[in-house]
């Protein structure tokens, strides 16, 4: 009797195995299926956002989601997209509280949902660990005559916040992109250097608010084999926020000729070189990339930015040393020089500042 039991179940198991086949394929997959972070501090906002997979989203749906985390449920908010508006926009999303009922269209497979934690000032140093549920029915299905079937999936997410008092100060660079520039330009002796743009993609993973603290690269022939010259950022590099993205940029004085060259850069957390590289660059001749003005009065090496401010500096003094130490006479005389010289100095300074093309004397060689 033991083969007609056995042939029974199988019978059975066949039978309900052709019957689920719209469940087992409209399966609910999460990813990733969990909200951690262990470097959140007070006053910290950090968002994670979870992929929402049905196999066989052929129908309309809508999932319910509930937060259970003891002590901290009211630091989560969850943003979902509304998909009546197709284009992604920040104003697309709307904020749901938990259990409330987000759309599944039937056309989409994936359903982003961001979860957004936001702790408070006075939260607890501690550890926080607990889910969020995911149930996923048909449209009105809790209004479905009892008898009937209805499609119901579920999912678990896991969750596991740390609140620490520790500074976590790190980052990772994405992608790097350096973009044509203009060469350097000398007007009269001065020299001023062409601005490399170092472009970053930068993902703050620390808790505090952070930006790259050096930005070196070394300039070589376009075979990489002949070092030219080394520059470092000279502006202050925007910072991105914990947890968070951006594009940045660092800002590098370079006084090489138009050509083709390659750089190793070096891209640096404190004393720890975050990300590393080489990128070939191509060096326009001055005034082929529209407003791109290179460096000014600060790109100047210090020498040539004190034969400006010299002058003006000596110019003062002679003033007043005349006021204090000179008769009246003396006084007029000396006043009358510095004047004169204080006029001649500001004057080249406007005709330097102004850039006009018939003063501009090219100085290096091509």
């Amino acid at each position: 009797m033991k083969w007609q039991y056995y042939t029974l179940a199988g019978l059975i198991l066949i039978l309900m195995a052709a019957v689920g086949v719209e469940s087992v394929s409209a399966g609910l997959g999460l990813s990733p299926p969990y909200i951690r972070s262990d470097q959140l501090t007070r006053e910290s906002v950090f968002e994670q956002r979870i992929m929402l997979t049905r196999s066989s989203p052929d129908q309309e749906m809508e999932a319910e989601i509930e937060v259970n985390l003891p002590r901290a449920e009211d630091w989560i908010t969850i943003r979902a997209r509304k998909w009546e508006i197709e284009e992604d926009r920040e104003e697309d999303w709307a904020e749901f509280e938990s259990g409330d009922r987000i759309k599944l269209p039937a056309d989409r497979q994936l359903v982003p949902v961001v979860f957004r934690v936001e702790v408070p000032s006075d939260a607890e140093y501690d550890n926080y660990e607990g889910n969020v549920r995911f149930q996923v029915n048909e449209v009105g299905g809790d209004d479905i005559e009892e008898g009937s079937v209805s499609i119901r999936l579920g999912a678990q997410a896991n969750v596991g916040l740390e609140v620490t008092d520790k500074v976590i100060e790190e980052f990772e660079i994405r992608a790097v992109s350096i973009p044509e520039f203009n060469e350097a330009r000398q007007v009269w002796w001065l020299e001023y250097p062409g601005k490399m743009n170092i472009e970053m993609s930068l993902f703050n993973t620390g808790n505090v608010p952070i930006a790259p603290t050096r930005v070196i690269a070394d300039i070589y022939d376009v075979r990489g084999e002949e070092f030219l010259e080394r520059a470092e950022h000279t502006n202050r590099i925007d910072r991105i926020e914990p947890f968070d993205h951006g594009d940045v940029t660092a800002e590098l004085p370079v006084t090489l000729p138009a050509d083709n060259y390659r750089v190793h850069y070096r891209i640096y957390n404190g004393d720890e070189v975050v990300r590393s590289g080489e990128h070939s660059i191509r060096i326009r001749r001055e005034g082929t990339i529209a407003g791109d003005t290179g460096y000014g009065f600060l790109g100047l090496s210090r020498w040539h930015q004190f034969t400006i401010v010299g002058p003006i500096v000596i110019a003062l003094t002679l003033i007043l040393f005349a006021i204090f130490n000179f008769s009246a006479t003396s006084r007029q005389l000396v006043g009358r020089t510095a004047r004169k010289l204080l006029l001649l100095v500001s004057g080249l300074v406007r005709l330097i500042t102004s850039k006009p093309r018939q003063a501009w004397v090219r100085i290096r060689k091509r």
